[in-house]
């Protein structure tokens, strides 16, 4: 191709005029001088790209650990780390006006109190139910015959009666009912019914997702949505309109009648504007209070609306974020457990209590129901000065800015160790190893500052407070365990915690093995037993044992390792068994110089489903086989001088207890590191603890992995076999049960 001289100085004009904006913004403009990266300076795709994924909070605090306390995050915008700030900003004067990224959050046409930026529009509002937020009469609710005192009783029941079957249960789902019913129940008069929906079915069936709360998928795709909020208005409501039209979600739909069924339900029970008498006679709920200030029911319905999606959500996240730490915590619930039987059961008394206290507060600063930036803008014929250490910078009028509850909650200067569950930091006296700082209650905004902050934080709090002394008081919590180690979250304006959904293949994988297979049923059922381990065969109902085709349950997956550096090639590996696991064992062995050993019963070649280029399908590793069919076999094996022993076998009567006293005086010869995959029956347990005791046995620990990849190829591959008429591959004997 051959250009002209003019066709080039066309494009050198046309690269020239696309640097214009780029040199502007980074060079040029008000901010220029606010440090950042520099994509976001010129571009607001950064921003919106990290607020589209749910990684807003810990990006931009990444960028204030790297760049100090005032940090350009787009184009116009700035995030500010800096508690200072937050007066000025929230507080002084009413607060900086909110910007117009808060209409996006609108009712349709109708604005709520959180969603305006209107001072006076919200001010005649929440003046108007602002009574029902005052702390007394939120306590007198609390009591055995109030409405929040019942709803917490319920919730505290159903715990209870899951402890007692040693069942599993989705407690953010939990806590969603919870709060849903404490919200409307207190300040609507008549509660949803979370904590009621299912208390009809079975245990086993209120563990099925179709059995979480009903309200769950409308707050949830809001709460998604607002991964949208920072674009403009009109190409935010043109998404939102797309999305409704191109909405298949049935459980959102369903859910939201549902919501609209109990708010009109709400409304119908509401007295319209009358006499001023009548109007003082009736304020004693919410919507009440708002009709009776002038609102349309229109908008009370609507305003309703919004408060218990604000309320059953940002509630139920901050509480089950204490709960979860407490469960990990023993020592905190032992504390706080000789705490509140010190004191006499009274609501006005809980604030007071110094460990809970620290608790509650703990779980605020991680539980961040918005993690991301309250965004203002500086007003017309004023700037901002923000920064310490000498990089103080000027903010111009017209400027958004905001502060992230995830930057202050976890500044590591303020917060020592700013991701542990540590509420003795909040008593201790930073002295001796202590970890409080003095600035630890000025970084603190879980409900926002000033005249704008959460309408709602009063009724959360005695929530919280209430609660969270009935469920430790209970010792419904000892013995429980939590299903994952921490706790991840989308960091969207509403924070939505991650993984408290039940396991098992996704809506994708499920339709297109479906499309590929027409006709084909899939049953899916969570094999997890309370104590962690996983269903036996035995133990699986006879309609899925005996009445499915293929049966997939979980397996540790072969993942290839590479080669890495060689250790003493004079170690000698055993697996006791060679199938998929000790296969792909015995090719890291192998990698790392060691001598493999193997016991099979059966030919050395396998052709069970093996990821390609991982394990050992040819039996080529193995320096040595052991034939083994009886004990006495495995004993020889055992006894052939080995330093390290993987074991991988199926359970089954003849592996139950397999490896016992006998077994362990045997690899105690040579101090062999037994490594067990296998499931925990195989290793009698008894005899483990004597070894230990005497100290022929240095230590014993337990780890736990599931996954679910290499169990959907393989039913993938058996699926495809038996559409093709052929034998599937990894065929289980139903009489010896692998």
């Amino acid at each position: 191709m051959i250009f002209s001289s003019e066709s080039i100085k066309g494009i050198i004009l046309i690269v020239a005029i696309g640097f214009i904006p780029f040199i502007y913004y980074v060079f040029l403009h008000p901010l220029s001088h606010v440090p950042g990266p520099i994509l976001a300076k010129f571009n607001g795709l950064f921003l919106n790209v990290i607020c589209y994924l749910g990684i807003e909070g810990h990006v931009i605090r990444d960028s204030h650990l790297k760049y100090g306390t005032v940090v350009r995050v787009a184009p116009n915008s700035v995030s500010i780390s800096d508690p200072e700030a937050l007066r000025r900003i929230y507080i002084a004067g009413g607060g900086f006006p909110k910007d117009a990224r808060y209409r996006n959050f609108d009712l349709g046409p109708i604005q709520s109190i959180f969603s305006s930026i209107s001072a006076d529009y919200r001010d005649l509002r929440a003046k108007a139910v602002a009574p029902l937020f005052s702390p007394a009469q939120l306590r007198a609710e609390s009591g055995p015959d109030g409405v929040i005192g019942r709803c917490i009783a319920k919730f505290l029941s159903q715990l209870e009666e899951f402890k007692a079957a040693r069942a599993q249960i989705d407690l953010m789902d939990h806590c969603a009912c919870l709060s849903i019913d404490v919200v409307t129940a207190y300040l609507l008069g008549r509660a949803y019914g979370g904590l009621d929906e299912n208390a009809h079915l079975s245990l086993a069936a209120r563990q099925d997702d179709s059995a979480k709360l009903s309200a769950n998928p409308f707050i949830h795709a809001i709460v998604a949505f607002s991964r949208f909020s920072l674009l403009p208005n009109a190409l935010f409501k043109l998404a939102y309109g797309v999305s409704q039209q191109l909405s298949t979600d049935e459980h959102v739909v369903q859910s939201f009648l549902k919501l609209d069924r109990f708010i009109n339900d709400v409304m119908a029970h509401t007295q319209s504007t009358g006499s001023h008498s009548e109007q003082k006679s009736a304020t004693r709920y919410y919507q009440d209070r708002l009709v009776a200030a002038g609102v349309s029911r229109v908008e009370a319905a609507a305003q309703s609306k919004a408060i218990v999606f604000a309320g059953a959500d940002s509630t139920a996240v901050m509480l089950v974020t204490i709960l979860f730490h407490l469960v990990q915590n023993s020592s905190a619930r032992r504390r706080l457990r000789a705490e509140l039987y010190s004191r006499p059961q009274n609501g006005q008394v809980l604030e007071s209590m110094p460990f809970l206290r620290s608790c509650v507060k703990e779980g605020l600063r991680l539980g961040m129901a918005n993690p991301t930036r309250l965004t203002r803008v500086v007003p017309d014929g004023s700037q901002l000065r923000v920064g310490t250490g000498g990089r103080e910078v000027a903010l111009p009028a017209g400027t958004i800015v905001g502060c992230a509850a995830y930057s202050l909650h976890h500044d590591p200067q303020v917060f020592p160790e700013p991701f542990a569950f540590r509420p003795e930091r909040w008593l201790d006296d930073g002295l001796n190893g202590g970890l409080w700082k003095p600035n630890m209650e000025k970084n603190m905004m879980p409900f926002g500052h000033g005249a704008r902050a959460c309408i709602g934080k009063n009724v959360a709090m005695h929530q919280l407070y209430e609660t969270v002394a009935a469920v430790i008081r209970s010792d419904v919590l000892e013995d429980a365990y939590a299903c994952k180690d921490k706790i991840e979250m989308y960091e969207w304006f509403n924070g939505d915690i991650k993984g408290h959904q039940p396991e098992g293949p996704t809506s994708e994988w499920v339709s297109g093995v479906q499309a590929h297979h027409p006709g084909l049923e899939i049953l899916y059922g969570n094999p997890a037993l309370p104590d962690g381990s996983i269903k036996s065969y035995e133990e699986l109902k006879p309609e899925i044992r005996n009445g499915v085709t293929l049966l997939a349950t979980y397996i540790p997956p072969p993942s290839p390792i590479p080669e890495g550096r060689q250790i003493a090639e004079w170690v000698i590996g055993g697996t006791l068994g060679y199938g998929a696991i000790e296969r792909q064992t015995a090719r890291v062995a192998s990698a790392l110089g060691m001598e493999v050993y193997a016991t099979t019963p059966e030919a050395r070649k396998d052709d069970s489903y093996c990821i390609p280029g991982t394990g050992d399908p040819d039996g080529l590793i193995p320096t040595k086989w052991f034939h083994v069919t009886s004990v006495d076999d495995i004993n020889n094996f055992l006894d052939q001088d080995m330093d390290i022993l993987v074991l991988s076998l199926p359970l089954t009567s003849e592996t139950y207890g397999l490896v016992s006293y006998k077994q362990f005086q045997i690899l105690s010869k040579k101090k062999t590191f037994l490594s067990s995959v296998a499931r925990g029956e195989s290793i009698n347990t008894d005899a483990l603890m004597q070894p230990l005791e005497t100290g022929q046995i240095v230590g014993a620990a337990i780890a736990t992995h599931r996954t679910w990849e290499r169990v959907l190829a393989i039913l993938e591959i058996n699926l495809e076999k038996l559409s093709l008429g052929q034998r599937p591959i990894n065929l289980a004997n139903r009489v010896l049960h692998y």
